[in-house]
């Protein structure tokens, strides 16, 4: 077993100094160190000094890995005098000297210790969590919206260099993090989870971490002057791509060896919803501090210091604030039908809904799409697919979760898939957002798959017109009772095209059966025929089709409800508009009229064919109406019937004014029997006539005439018959018709041959009948229209077919016999009058007027009220030319013609015209209660009268009181410092308006003890007045001080300010004086002696005694000799003393102040010793390794020998220990050493003839005088 050599020690032993005691670069801890270099001349290494080294290495390796952490690798100490440390390793020298294995496990072997070095070396920068600690240093925080790059600045500030290097190579980390928390909108959602996936990055010795993993290769050791990038993460786009561009950086770099600066950028880049809007929620940062502070290294904390804050940066104003809607998955993009919540299977999802920018509360709508498989209400737990969710102004997370869950159905499906779509009506038309796709999977699975659902529909009708309905009964297998949606397709269908506006609906599905009605619209428009069909969702109206269009529900709409005939407007100029083709019109009232005059023809009715009757005049009617000047008026004009009865004309409605149409004639098909001839129009209005009812005929004979059109004086004549030829029956021929006030009647045609009857007369739109329209004849041949009424045309005379009626009005004539077609009646006319334009106004008088008659003025008696204006105008040139004034006596009257003349005063001469009116300014007050004054103003257009009053304002003065109450019952005004410590000061006033603020202030009048702003809470402050009320409270300070006695105080009330009118003089209180000094302590002392407990006979040597009561006296007795004292004024006494005699020595000290314990002390003295000193001299190096090559027997090396000292060294370098068979030289092996000075030395090895593999001489470099120990230098020489 070889011998350990003190080399070897001490190179272990700086080993653990670099790691664990002040080290250099990136070496050190910067511990106080048990260990320390051993001496190399010593006989033998003592077990302290290697156990010092294992408490270094100990320390060093707990530091990295706890206390239980060191398993293999640990060791232990050497116990003195029991074993000696084996070079072996787990090995010691037993008792009777032999060597063995430790029976305890640990190993003390120095190969131990080395190997459990090497680690602490390979692992130096570890630093276990268990000798940790981690503190919150500094909270930033932000609630502010911020847009573009803000950015937090912080410095760590380290006590120097050492400091910093100490922290970083014990494992020391800055730690930063940061947060968005309470972010609404899809930017500061984004910002959350781009923070969120930040984590913690952690700054170390040599480089930066995130979540554990390396992010930069920047470390402390990295650090320059100029930033650098430690950490750098781009957005998410979590919310929208857009967001992509955001960035969260940290920069590092060094202010000074002892300093550091970190600077933490939000940089928010993103454009979004076209303008670029701020980043809301509560933005945080955080820096921690994890540093070494086990029980084995503990460094001290540095300080950090925020220089900008993310705080500090404005909030830019939000160009836009367009609302924001999403929704979001909270756990998984999968949902199991089985939930298993340890292997994160969930059957229960939440999915969050988000809406800012928008009025609270809010309600949104949300429907389920099926993406693939056959995604049901019966799917899920509550059997819908769609549904509602209200958000409140609170914005919680529970009202904002919509969930989910499924059912295990313990059906064969499949994977299934689905998401969830947003919207903002419940008519689900206006989407915003969805999730992403969410699977169902399939594990709660069966023995039968799924059965399958059918869906079909049919329609009660497959054909309606507008305004109808058809009902559409849905039947259904395999689907559960709950809602189905339908939605209508079709070219060209709208919602406007039903009654209840809409496309889509539900229907409710029971035992699978459920029926729903569409209702169409008549909608007034001309569209042709549509169809439309339904088709059937599940979910909602946006959901998936089940049955599509096509199926049975296909509906056509016949188009019924036609768009009406567009109106022609009439001319409203002049004085009068004639119609006369048949149609619809409008007329607007001219804006100076409020009455018109309408003249109306109803149309004539057609005669009928093969001998039939006649047709029927038109009636006339006439009247005049009030109406609305601008006001638009409907207007109709009767068609004259070509085969039907004639129409109406009428002015604004049909009972207003009108002439009715007439009737169309009729045939009996019996020509024995005569065809009654139709009926003539009838007639609304203060004047007119019913149309003459047209003739009679005989079927296939001689035709009716028509009927005369009604006149403005009476009614139109009547058609005449037609004749017959009948065998066996006598013949006849037709016969005239009759005159009437309006038109006459036709004649009826003749017997034989069979010809037509003659129309009637017809009578002009706006004729006032001057005379009767004569009849038609009956000449043997055709019949001749009836002559036409005033202004009116004659009946045509018949032909084969029936004479035409006359405008405007006349009945047509029937046919003869079968030989032609019966004759049209005419259209009807209609003429409206009404009066002309008024001619303009003759010139007006010129007038003048004032904008009052009476001015009203009130202010306190004999002071001036303010100004009132009066206004002149004028519709025509008008001057002023006067104004005089008459007054009640002591008044005064001013006028300031400013307004008038250009300045305040002068002669009253202005003009007013329309363009340009004048004012002037009057005041008028007096001395006393009331007055009067009387200001005549004269006009080239009249004199007007003002009159002026005036009224003395009554003055409501405020009056102001004030007491106090300090609670003491029978004594309000005394208080003391402790119990009736709160004085309540009650202000009452009257005539001050609420909200006053008045101002108390202290007054202070008395002496000898005046009080100050520490005797009360404040010398000055406020009342705010209510109700003509207020108060306010003023507290005496216990401010256990003994004061003069009794204090008084006043307090006093002021307007507009402390220093403002005095309203209400001081009331005054007093204080009594309750809370005093506390008495002084009374001092203790109990003095502390500090001496060396053994010292050397003769030693002169120090002695103190502290802590004693100023100027008291000590004694100090051994029973052999006493030794007395006085305390200086601090307590202290000092002093120095010599014992003369060796032995252990007890000494009782009592002291003269009676606080004061007595003490004992010992004391030993032993015989001086003589000292062996050691040679003071250093050696460097120490020692020096040549390698030899065979052959070669003699290697020489030097050293330098430095005397330290202040004194002259005689030196001399002897050999001390080389191999039997080598001799050494020695070059100057004496030499004289001045202070300070050095010394080289050349020493060689001879190694003779012998062949070892190491030679090894040890030199001693001694001085005279210095017996001790001394410094050696080795010479080794080795054969490679």
């Amino acid at each position: 077993m070889a011998n350990i050599t003190a080399a070897r020690i001490n190179n272990l032993q700086n080993r653990i100094s670099l790691i664990h005691g002040q080290g250099a670069g990136q070496n050190g801890y910067g511990q106080t160190l048990a260990s320390s270099q051993v001496s190399s001349v010593e006989s033998e290494v003592k077990a302290d000094d290697l156990n010092n080294i294992y408490v270094d290495i100990l320390n060093a390796r707990v530091h990295q890995v706890g206390v239980g952490g060191l398993g293999v690798n640990s060791i232990d100490k050497v116990v003195s005098g029991s074993n000696t440390v084996a070079q072996d390793t787990s090995a010691f020298l037993s008792d009777n000297g032999l060597l063995t294995d430790d029976p305890d496990g640990f190993k003390k072997g120095i190969a131990d210790y080395e190997a459990l070095m090497t680690l602490i070396e390979e692992q130096k920068f570890v630093l276990s969590p268990l000798q940790s600690e981690q503190s919150l240093k500094l909270t930033d925080i932000r609630s502010a919206t911020w847009n573009g790059l803000i950015y937090q600045l912080f410095t760590v500030t380290f006590n120097d260099a050492d400091h910093r290097r100490h922290f970083f190579n014990s494992g020391g980390q800055i730690r930063i993090a940061a947060s968005n928390s309470a972010a609404r909108t899809q930017k500061g959602l984004d910002w959350a989870q781009l923070l969120g996936q930040v984590g913690t990055v952690s700054f170390s010795y040599s480089n930066t971490t995130a979540n554990a993993t390396q992010v930069s290769t920047v470390g402390n050791y990295d650090l320059t002057t100029s930033y650098q990038q430690i950490y750098y993460k781009a957005g998410t786009g979590y919310t929208s791509p857009i967001y992509e561009n955001n960035t969260f950086k940290i920069n590092a770099r060094e202010v000074s060896d002892s300093k550091i600066e970190f600077k933490i950028e939000f940089n928010d880049t993103v454009f979004d919803n076209v303008v670029d809007n701020n980043v809301d929620g509560r933005l945080e940062s955080n820096v921690q501090l994890y540093i070494a502070k086990g029980n084995y290294v503990s460094v001290e904390d540095p300080t950090f210091s925020i220089t900008t804050s993310v705080s500090g940066f404005d909030s830019p104003a939000e160009i836009n604030k367009s609302p924001e809607y999403s929704i979001g998955v909270d756990l998984a993009r999968n949902q199991y039908e089985i939930e298993n919540l340890n292997g994160q299977q969930y059957a229960s999802v939440d999915y969050v809904v988000n809406a800012v920018n928008v009025p609270y509360p809010i309600t949104l709508y949300w429907d389920t799409e099926t993406v693939s498989g056959n995604v049901t209400a019966a799917d899920f737990d509550d059997n819908t697919l769609s549904g509602s969710i209200t958000i409140t102004a609170a914005y919680t997370q529970a009202e904002r979760t919509i969930n989910r869950t499924l059912l295990a159905d313990n059906f064969t499906e499949g994977t299934e898939s689905f998401r969830l779509r947003l919207y903002t009506d419940a008519s689900l038309s206006s989407f915003v957002d969805s999730t992403g796709v969410v699977t169902i999977v399939d594990n709660s699975v069966g023995v039968t798959p799924a059965p399958t659902p059918t869906y079909s529909i049919t329609s009660s009708t497959s054909t309606i017109s507008e305004g109808s309905s058809s009902t559409y009964t849905v039947s259904t297998t395999n689907v559960p009772n709950g809602t189905l949606y339908w939605t209508t397709t079709g070219s060209g269908i709208t919602a406007g095209d039903f009654t209840d506006g809409t496309l889509s609906g539900t229907v409710t599905m029971t035992s699978g059966s459920g029926t729903f009605t569409r209702t169409t619209r008549a909608d007034v428009t001309t569209e042709g025929s549509e169809v439309f069909d339904i088709q059937l969702r599940t979910g909602s109206t946006n959901g998936t089709v089940v049955l599509t269009a096509g199926n049975g529900a296909a509906t056509y709409i016949s188009d019924t409800s036609l768009t009406p005939p567009s109106a022609t407007f009439l001319s409203n100029s002049g004085t009068s508009v004639t119609a006369t083709q048949a149609g619809i019109y409008k007329w607007t009232a001219p804006s100076h009229i409020d009455s018109v005059t309408v003249y109306s023809v109803g149309g004539g009715g057609a005669g009928y064919t093969n001998g039939g009757g006649g047709g029927g005049g038109g009636g006339y009617g006439s009247s005049t109406i009030s109406v609305i000047p601008g006001q638009t008026y409907d207007v109709a004009v009767g068609v004259g019937a070509g085969n039907s009865a004639g129409g109406n004309t009428y002015f604004k409605t049909l009972n207003t004014v009108s002439g009715r149409g007439g009737s169309q004639g009729s045939y009996v098909s019996n020509n024995t029997q005569l065809s009654p001839g139709a009926s003539g129009g009838g007639f609304v209005g203060t004047n007119g006539g019913n149309g003459g009812a047209g003739g009679a005929g005989y079927w296939t004979y001689g035709g009716g005439g028509g009927g005369g059109a009604g006149g403005y004086a009476g009614n139109g004549g009547t058609g005449g018959t037609g004749g017959r030829s009948i065998s066996g029956i006598a013949a006849t021929n037709g016969t005239a018709g009759t005159g009437g006030a309006g038109g006459g009647g036709g004649g009826g045609g003749s017997v034989s041959p069979s010809y037509g009857a003659g129309g009637g007369g017809g009578v002009g739109a706006g004729g006032i009948n001057s005379g009767s329209g004569t009849f038609g004849t009956a000449n043997g041949a055709y019949g001749t229209g009836g002559a036409g009424g005033s202004l009116g045309a004659n009946g045509a005379t018949g032909t084969t077919t029936g004479g035409t009626g006359g405008n405007y009005g006349g009945g047509g004539g029937a046919s003869g016999g079968s030989a032609g077609g019966a004759a049209p009646g005419a259209s009807g006319a209609i003429k409206l009058t009404w009066d002309a334009v008024p001619a303009p106004t003759p010139t007006i008088v010129p007038a003048i007027s004032t904008s009052s008659s009476n001015l009203q003025f009130t202010s306190p008696s004999g002071v001036r009220p303010s100004p009132q204006r009066i206004t002149f105008t004028s519709n025509a040139a008008v001057t002023v030319t006067g104004i005089s004034v008459s007054q009640s006596s002591a008044s005064a009257t001013s006028i300031d013609y400013t307004g008038a003349l250009g300045v305040p005063s002068g002669v009253a001469n202005f003009s007013v015209t329309p363009s340009s009116s004048k004012y002037i300014d009057v005041t008028f007050y007096r001395f006393g209660s009331s007055g009067t004054s009387t200001l005549t103003i004269s006009t080239t257009a009249g004199t007007k009268v003002v009159q002026l009053n005036w009224t003395a304002e009554v003055v409501q003065t405020p009056t102001y009181s004030m007491t106090v109450d300090s609670g003491r019952a029978g004594y309000p005004t005394v208080g003391n410092e402790t119990t009736y410590s709160a004085f309540v000061y009650t202000v009452t006033t009257t005539n001050v308006p609420n909200g006053t603020v008045l101002y108390w202030v202290n007054k202070q009048t008395f002496s000898p003890a005046p009080i100050s702003a520490n005797d009360v809470n404040g010398l000055t402050g406020t009342v705010t007045i209510s109700n003509n009320s207020g108060s306010f409270t003023r507290t005496a300070v216990a401010d256990a001080t003994t004061e003069s006695g009794t204090e008084f105080f006043g307090t006093e009330l002021r307007t507009g300010s402390v220093a403002g009118p005095v309203v209400r003089t001081a009331i005054y209180a007093a204080i009594q004086d309750t809370s005093l000094t506390p008495a002084a302590p009374v001092p203790t002392y109990n003095p502390s002696i500090s001496l060396p407990t053994s010292v050397t006979r003769g030693e002169t040597f120090a002695y103190a005694i502290n802590g004693g009561a100023p100027g008291t006296t000590w004694t100090a007795n051994n029973g052999i000799s006493e030794a007395t004292g006085t305390f200086d004024n601090s307590g202290d006494f000092s002093g120095t003393t010599v014992i003369n005699s060796a032995g252990s020595y007890t000494y009782v000290v009592t002291y003269s102040d009676p606080t004061s314990t007595t003490d004992t002390f010992n004391i030993t003295v032993v015989d001086p010793e003589p000292v062996s000193q050691d040679t003071p001299v250093t050696v460097s190096p120490t020692s020096k390794s040549i390698e030899i090559n065979p052959g070669t027997q003699i290697a020489a090396a030097s050293f330098v020998v430095t005397n330290p000292t202040d004194e002259t060294l005689n030196i001399s370098v002897q050999e001390i220990s080389r191999l039997t068979g080598t001799n050494t030289g020695i070059s100057a092996p004496s030499f004289v050493l001045a202070p300070g000075a050095t010394r080289r030395v050349g020493v060689a090895g001879n190694t003779s003839n012998l062949n070892a593999n190491t030679y090894t001489f040890n030199f001693g470099i001694l001085a005279a005088g210095y017996p001790g120990t001394y410094p050696t230098f080795s010479l080794v020489l080795y054969r490679q």
